[in-house]
């Protein structure tokens, strides 16, 4: 059968599909009415029995069962699930449009109903619709047009009104009001007796501002939706390059073999259902990502029918028990994330691996390569030239490329781009402030970047996109810092000229004060000789001028050191080190000068063997 008849597609919303029994009909085996209530989290609707049963059969843990049609796991009791009003209320119209229930008089509710008021959403009988029509078109003056006869209410085929729902504790007081702190529907009597200083409100403006939730939760999934619809629409496109590739490839293939057939083909067939494979598995990837969008659309079409069915529903407190689950399930879907990326490519390739030395490797001749696409957001970037950029000098970082299954590339031959931009308005990006801009394909899924900074550009904080295939890498656009520097001429040793001083005098304006203590910078040692004051500190390693004739060594251990941390970057071409001015039994021979970007990493910029200088 190609298709089903709108006959059909009305029986599946009045009919359980498990049990294909009709909703709010009675089950024999537990006397349960057969009310429509919907999975939670894929919208899906059976009747409460078979889900029941269907949850005990499968004895999922702590309470929790999957949808008999999609198999998404439901965290909530079966007991707890929402009525889908919508189905039941079709099924209540068709049971009225045929005779099978009894429309009676929502006033006295004793006498058959003879017109229905839209109006107020009311059926009357003949003596209850005098007095409803003196009292409401002298009240709220309903027009004349909002009466309908009972055969007219039947063909229209609206909702059937419920009974007036009345307080158990005030009699003859209607549920007109909502307590908001409780919550639940009361009545005018509760509101100054069991609910008094509670925060109440009349249930028709708590209705009228859930149907306003429900319809803008509707919308906000419509658009993502839409997103997805965009997604899946790609990936078809995607499917059917993978298609047409695949077919393009194996007519490469034949025409390669035509002229060895004899002798290949065995490997023919063989390389075919590489090919095959690949596009099989390709498929299958893409299939799978396709079927999960087209779900989640499937879901936010249901959930955002059903808001907009159950915003419009003509009893108050049918909206407010489906209010709660239906804005949840919503907002789930809201906060979910989707790749709409293809997870694989169209890309299969037939390679001759011969060479043209087919009679040597004949036995091998030939293979596929399906390679896996490059997922630009997973791809990571590391280095310095990600947060700091020197005005005349070069910043670099390295690339590694990721695949959209979370692997790191092993092969090259990817697209980089490297840009430096200033920032404009809001979100905006403004000039482009970069140069001398180069990506080095290292071979093995990683590049190595690196850029400058056009000379004159102010300090300022700049944006630095990093593309991928035309995709921006994880974390891009990186924010980084232009800073111009500043220049430190060396003349002599401690001529009052270099960085240190320049930061213990505040730029020259104040006396030398030790910049460890004011915490302009950070002097350690890797250890003290003796562990004792006396004989060192981490504060005497950028003393100054005055030594007061302190000591500041440390214990007699292979690779000990002293450091200072500038809290800046320094591109240094000179350094002064004083040593002890006493004997020269306390004189350094030997030692290394290190610098570092991140205190992890050290780099050698001059070491000294058996130097007598500091003799």
């Amino acid at each position: 059968m190609a298709g089903g008849s709108a006959n059909d597609t009305k029986f599946e919303a009045m009919s359980c599909s498990m049990c294909q029994n009709m909703y709010l009909t009675t089950d024999d085996e537990t006397s349960q009415i057969r009310t429509p209530c919907m999975v939670f989290g894929c919208w899906h609707t059976f009747c409460r029995p078979c889900l029941v049963q269907w949850a005990r059969s499968k004895q999922h843990p702590r309470g929790q069962f999957t949808c008999p049609k999609c198999r998404t796991v439901c965290t909530v009791a079966v007991e707890a699930l929402p009525t889908n009003f919508d189905f039941r209320n079709l099924v209540e119209v068709e049971r009225a449009l045929t005779g099978q229930t009894k429309l009676v008089c929502s006033e006295c509710t004793d006498d058959d109903a003879s017109h229905y008021c839209q109006g107020c959403n009311m059926l009357l009988c003949q003596d209850c619709l005098k007095s409803h029509q003196k009292s409401k078109l002298r009240v709220c003056k309903h027009p004349a047009k909002t009466l309908q006869t009972i055969e007219e209410f039947k063909q229209s085929k609206q909702p059937v009104p419920k009974q007036k729902s009345n307080c158990t504790k005030h009699q003859g007081q209607g549920l007109d009001w909502y307590c908001l702190t409780c919550p639940k529907s009361i009545c005018r009597d509760c509101t100054v007796n069991d609910h008094k200083g509670h925060e109440c409100d009349l249930l028709i403006d708590v209705v009228g501002k859930h149907q306003l939730d429900l319809r803008a939760a509707a919308d906000e999934v419509s658009t993502i939706q839409t997103t997805l619809e965009k997604g899946i629409e790609t990936i078809k496109k995607e499917e059917r390059a993978l298609t047409a590739e695949a077919m393009k490839q194996k007519g490469l293939i034949d025409a390669h073999f035509k002229a060895l057939r004899d002798i290949l083909a065995a490997r023919e067939l063989a390389i075919n259902n590489e090919v095959n494979a690949a596009q099989a598995r390709k498929n299958n990837i893409l299939a799978e990502q396709r079927k999960g969008l087209e779900d989640a659309v499937a879901t936010m079409v249901r959930v955002s029918g059903l808001a907009r069915s159950t915003a419009d529903l003509g009893d108050n407190l049918e909206i407010m028990h489906a209010y709660s689950s239906i804005v949840k399930g919503i907002h789930e879907l809201r906060d979910k994330t989707f790749d709409l990326h293809p997870k694989t490519s169209a890309n299969i390739a037939f390679v001759d691996t011969s060479s043209g030395r087919i009679l040597d490797t004949l036995s091998q001749h030939a293979r596929v390569m399906a390679t896996e696409q490059v997922a630009p957001a997973a791809c990571t970037a590391l280095g310095s030239g990600l947060q700091i950029a020197w005005v005349g000098g070069t910043s670099e970082f390295i690339l590694q490329a990721v695949d959209c299954f979370g692997h790191l590339s092993s092969a090259g031959g990817d697209t980089v781009q490297v840009k430096l931009l200033s920032r404009g308005e809001g979100d905006q990006t403004g000039a482009d402030m970069g140069k001398d801009v180069c990506v080095k394909d290292n071979d093995d899924g990683t590049y190595t970047c690196s850029y400058s900074v056009v000379e004159g550009t102010a300090d300022q904080c700049a944006l630095l996109e990093v593309y991928v295939n035309r995709g921006q890498v994880s974390g891009s656009p990186f924010s980084v810092m232009i800073q111009s520097g500043e220049v430190f001429t060396f003349e002599e040793a401690f001529d009052k000229k270099g960085v240190l001083y320049h930061l213990a005098t505040h730029g020259g304006t104040s006396a030398y004060s030790n910049p460890h203590s004011s915490n302009r910078v950070v002097a350690s040692l890797s250890s003290i000789h003796g562990n004792s004051a006396q004989n060192g500190c981490p504060t005497r390693f950028v003393q100054g001028p005055s030594h007061d004739g302190q000591h500041n060594f440390t214990k007699n251990e292979a690779n000990s050191w002293m450091a200072v941390d500038l809290k800046r970057h320094l591109a240094p071409s000179h350094y002064c080190l004083r040593s002890d001015p006493q004997s020269g039994n306390h004189k350094l021979r030997n030692w290394r000068v290190e610098g570092s970007k991140d205190g992890a990493s050290w780099t050698c910029l001059r070491e000294h063997v058996n130097d007598s200088s500091l003799a």
